[in-house]
This record gives structure tokens, C-alpha cells and sequence, in this order.
């Protein structure tokens, strides 16, 4: 996807029905999405092989949306507080739109944003904005300015 700035975003999102349908034997509603912002040079290919949330969200039915900072994986640019800040909003629009394909517009969405160590910051503005319905913010810090 692109960014406000010229920039390229690169983005994955899981579906979550079809896990959730073979691990329950039922069928459900997959309406709710989780965007999980990185730890400090955490690749979202590497998410997908080691994230125990990841697993977590797709066996409850949650989809999930995992992205690259600029600079990670097929994202251009060079990451920064700044940039990673309006890229989260960037991807939540995307993952909102995801999210309402995969349902064919049904029925009202719920996007949430899940960050872990640095992803704090960019998960935690998108709650600062009004943007998602849920934050969880895990090992995070209390300032940028914090971090020796």
C-alpha cells in the first residue's frame, strides 16, 4: 500500500475463519480484526513463525494484519517515531477494508491495534485518534524519550 508520503507499506492479513472453523468445528462471524504493530526490527514474516498472540487471535476467530516498518521486509523508506506513527494509520484503513471484503459489508467491523516493545508507539497512537475499538499494548514504555 501507499503511504500519505510517496512511500510503499508492505502488509499481510490472515484470515481467520477457516482456522477457527477447523479448530471449533463452527462456523463464525470473522468481523474483528487485530493489527499487530512490531517490536524493534521485528519482520512480519518472522511474526508468522514465532507470535504466540498470532495464534491466539486466529484460533478465537480474529483476523489478523501483520505490516513492515519502512525499511523491514518489502517497505520502502527509513523508519522513524513520525513515520511509523502515520503509517499505522495507513494500515488501519487498509485492514479496515480487508476486514469488510471479508465479510462482504455484513455487518459493523472491529478493528484493534496489539503493540509489542516499539509497535507501542504506533499502536498506541492509532488509540490516541480514536481509530480502533481495542488497544493491548505489551512491553511497551512510557515515552520515546524513555528509552536510554
Amino acid at each position: 500500500m501507499d503511504t500519505h508520503d510517496g512511500f510503499k507499506i508492505q502488509a499481510f492479513f490472515l484470515p481467520a475463519a477457516k482456522r477457527y472453523e477447523r479448530a471449533h468445528d463452527a462456523k463464525i462471524f470473522a468481523g474483528n480484526t487485530m493489527v499487530i504493530c512490531n517490536p524493534n526490527a521485528g519482520y512480519a514474516e518472522v511474526q508468522q513463525y514465532s507470535n504466540e498472540f498470532l495464534d491466539f487471535y486466529l484460533d478465537f476467530g480474529i483476523n489478523v494484519v501483520l505490516w513492515n516498518y519502512r525499511g523491514y521486509g518489502n517497505s520502502s523508506g527509513i523508519p522513524s517515531p513520525e513515520s511509523n506513527r502515520a503509517d499505522a494509520e495507513v494500515v488501519f484503513d487498509w485492514a479496515k477494508r480487508k476486514t469488510e471484503e471479508s465479510v462482504n459489508g455484513k455487518k459493523q467491523v472491529k478493528i484493534g491495534a496489539h503493540g509489542v516493545s516499539i509497535g507501542g508507539l504506533a499502536a498506541s497512537h492509532l488509540g490516541r485518534i480514536g481509530a480502533v475499538d481495542f488497544l493491548f499494548l505489551d512491553r511497551t514504555f512510557s515515552s520515546i524519550k524513555s528509552i536510554p
